[in-house]
């Protein structure tokens, strides 16, 4: 099977199911399928197209087949954040010429930390959880620590568990990867 192809299908399977089997707020594949095709697609739209379109399947069906709320939801209050977190982690991971576990934990920790500033940022933002004032702010950073903490530990797992099946796909095991 081609490299790449292999690499897309890892990626999209991994990372809607993630969001669809029971797991703790946070703990999906999206994250880690940002950091890998940031990091192994040669092409950055390539690579940013891939999280994002995993990302928005399966919150059209979360909003509104799991969890649906009145009429139909295209997209949630602070989806703009979320996204740009994900995209930004993408772009991040581009800075990488090969992926090997030290870069991959080093972006994880990264990846962790730039989705937990944007995305609570983008809570508090809304206006509709915290005030928007300081001590809203602050409180929403502060209830965001364990998300980010899920987030982190879904990202390093789920990296993982891509990078295995990766190689089951395409008969490669290897250390260290080199863009496609």
């Amino acid at each position: 099977m081609n490299r790449k192809v292999a690499f897309v299908i890892a990626l999209l399977t991994i990372g809607i199911a993630s969001r669809f089997i029971p797991h703790y707020p946070n703990f999906t594949a999206i994250g880690s399928m940002a950091l890998m095709s940031g990091a192994m697609f040669k092409k950055p739209l390539e690579s940013i197209i891939l999280p994002i379109v995993a990302l928005f399947l399966s919150d059209l069906v979360i909003n509104n087949i799991l969890y649906p709320t009145e009429g139909f939801t295209l997209f949630y209050s602070s989806a703009i954040y979320v996204y740009t977190a994900i995209v930004l982690t993408t772009l991040v991971a581009r800075f990488v010429n090969k992926l090997n576990i030290k870069n991959y934990l080093v972006l994880s920790v990264m990846a962790a930390v730039l989705f937990f500033l944007v995305s609570n940022f983008g809570t508090w933002a809304t206006g509709i959880i915290y005030p928007k004032t300081a001590q809203g702010l602050i409180a929403a950073y502060a209830a965001g620590i364990p998300y980010a903490l899920s987030y982190l530990a879904g990202t390093l797992v789920f990296g993982v568990l891509i990078v295995i099946s990766y190689g089951a796909l395409t008969g490669e095991r290897k250390t260290e990867f080199a863009r496609i």
